[in-house]
């Protein structure tokens, strides 16, 4: 800010009324903080300094220090002496003229002070009170507020700041007699302290607030005593800066970037050992941003984006692995191998990446094997891949497909074969070889070509073959053969019925029946119901089929038939 630094310090040490005591600290105390406030590389402050002042002068110069301010002014108003509440609970600020009967006219009213502060444009003050507050009171009464001061409820208001060596009495007067013990403040003598040695910069950095003065203040007096209490109140924005070097500010910062470089060399160490690598990273980004040469930082920075970028492309990996993509894991692997060998299971991986991409090449090229016909290729591919790995991946089913084409082509070549060697029988008249060979065509595929046709081709051959050879029996065969079934069944029936009427007659010839009723024998003609004249056709047995005839004749067996009767005649339409 730009408003002015003033400080109005005010001590009253010497007083004509024998009831108050006599005090050496205050004037001493008030050169003294005028002289660190006013130095240019502590406070900097335009000071005026009251020492053992009366009355009406201390009362103006107090009225005019807070009168035609701007709102930035820093305004500082110290007092150091004997603070003295009446019978109704008044606060006053005794000067060497104070009377303690008459301090409505002869001291300076706390009323006074907050009303020209109060009234005041500037919204910076601060109030500093180091008294030794005493009670003026009648014998036999005491203060409505007994033994506390209140000064917060006294002096506060926005834009202020008070501080105070305590907010209670020390001294009590009654009727003539002065009871209580007296305190040697230590107040003042912390706070210059405080800003001389600038051991109240608590945080280095060059400047004290009035936070850090307060706080260092305090500490310092309740180490030493237990019977004063510093207070402070405050209703202010912002910090308010009490004493500020230029160098010492920058040697505070330099302090502190030191303190900042080793804290974060430290962690990113930390974080280094414990391969945390994003977090070392960012540690030594900022380490090297502040100082770039500090320490090893820049080779542990290197090292650490070096072990990023492998943890990248590994983890690009795993999500190509995963997601069956093997070529595109094969990259980030080769370039992981590429600069750290034996990064985590790097290795093992790519060898699996590479005999998948193998196999994806060879079952690419099977595939197009497959789409060319070239079964017999697609299953030396397989082949090859089972040596890669067993459990060799086929969702096409290319293998079983080649595998049903090949033995398709087997059957084939086998039909054709033995196709082509049955008609070659053919036409150098091997007719047995040609039936041989016609049926094993018809083995494999009944309905081959012609096989059928010509198997019954050479069928009728080797017949005519064979009745060639048996001139005698072929014709006798050959009528036979003519014969309908029906014939041979009314022939064998005929025959059977013979043979029966034979046997009968014999057996009576020889008396074998005896005394039995005679079988009356069937006629062997007789008529049905509309007069067709029928034979009687006797029971008999005969062979039927033939072992050279086709697959329907065959094999001879026996057939037996009871008597029956057949038209005689042919039946017509």
């Amino acid at each position: 800010m730009n408003g002015k630094r003033l400080a109005l310090i005010v001590a009253s040490s010497q007083f004509d009324d024998k009831d108050l005591n006599q005090l050496i600290a205050p004037a001493e105390d008030a050169e003294e903080l005028a002289r660190v406030l006013g130095d240019p590389v502590i406070g900097n402050f335009e000071v005026q300094t009251l020492i053992n002042r009366s009355r009406d002068e201390v009362g103006k110069v107090i009225e005019a220090f807070f009168q035609d301010r701007r709102r930035d002014d820093l305004l500082l108003f110290y007092y150091s002496g004997h603070g003295i509440k009446d019978e109704n609970g008044q606060l006053y600020f005794a000067v060497p003229n104070t009377q303690r009967k008459l301090l409505r006219s002869t001291a300076i009213s706390s009323r006074l002070l907050h009303d020209v502060m109060e009234d005041s444009r500037s919204r910076r003050q601060v109030l500093i009170l180091d008294c030794c507050y005493s009670g003026a009171f009648t014998k036999g009464m005491r203060s409505r507020d007994d033994r506390q001061i209140g000064t917060k409820e006294r002096f506060e208001g926005q834009g202020r700041v008070v501080l105070t060596a305590s907010d209670n009495m020390q001294y009590a007067f009654e009727g003539e007699k002065v009871t209580g013990e007296g305190v040697q403040s230590v107040f003042t003598t912390s706070l210059l302290k405080g800003l001389e040695t600038w051991e109240a910069d608590l945080n280095g950095d060059g400047e004290i607030d009035l936070d850090e003065l307060y706080d260092y203040v305090f500490a310092q007096v309740r180490d030493k005593t237990t019977k004063m209490t510093p207070r402070k109140w405050s209703d202010i924005q912002g910090e308010i800066i009490i004493a500020r070097n230029p160098g010492r500010a920058k040697i505070a910062q330099d302090v502190k970037l030191e303190k900042r470089l080793e804290q974060l060399y430290t962690e990113g160490l930390s974080a280094f050992w414990l391969e945390d690598w994003t977090r070392a990273r960012e540690h030594f980004q900022a380490l090297i941003q502040l100082r770039p040469g500090y320490s090893d930082a820049a080779g542990k920075l290197a090292e650490a984006e070096r072990q990023l970028l492998l943890a990248a492309q590994y983890a690009q990996a795993l999500a190509k692995i995963q997601a069956e993509d093997w070529r595109g894991a094969l990259e980030p692997l080769e370039a992981i191998i590429q600069q750290t060998p034996a990064y985590k299971d790097a290795a093992a991986r790519l060898a699996e990446v590479r005999k998948r991409v193998q196999l994806d090449d060879l079952y690419a090229e099977a595939t197009r094997l497959h789409q060319a016909g070239q079964w017999q290729a697609v299953v030396k591919v397989f082949d090859r891949m089972k040596t890669i790995s067993p459990d060799v991946p086929d969702p096409q089913g290319l293998l079983q497909k080649a595998k049903s084409s090949l033995a398709q082509q087997e059957n084939e070549a086998r039909l054709q074969t033995l196709y082509r060697d049955a008609l070659q029988a053919m036409n150098t008249s091997q007719w047995e070889e040609a039936r041989r060979l016609f049926r094993l065509v018809q083995a494999i595929e009944p309905e081959y070509r012609e096989t059928r046709q010509l198997r019954a081709r050479v069928e009728a051959e080797i017949a005519r073959q064979r009745r060639k050879q048996s001139p005698d029996k072929t014709p006798q065969t050959n009528r036979l053969q003519k014969i309908p079934l029906w014939g041979w069944v009314t022939g064998g029936v005929g025959l059977l019925i013979f043979l029966c009427l034979v046997g009968v007659g014999v057996m009576n010839q020889l008396g074998w029946l005896g005394n039995a009723t005679p079988i009356t024998p069937l006629p062997v003609q007789t008529a049905d119901a509309k007069a067709v004249p029928m034979a009687l056709i006797p029971a008999g047995t005969f062979q039927m089929g033939s072992e050279n005839g086709s697959d329907d004749e065959r094999p001879v067996h026996t057939v037996s038939l009871d008597d029956f009767f057949m038209d005689v005649y042919e039946v017509t339409n």
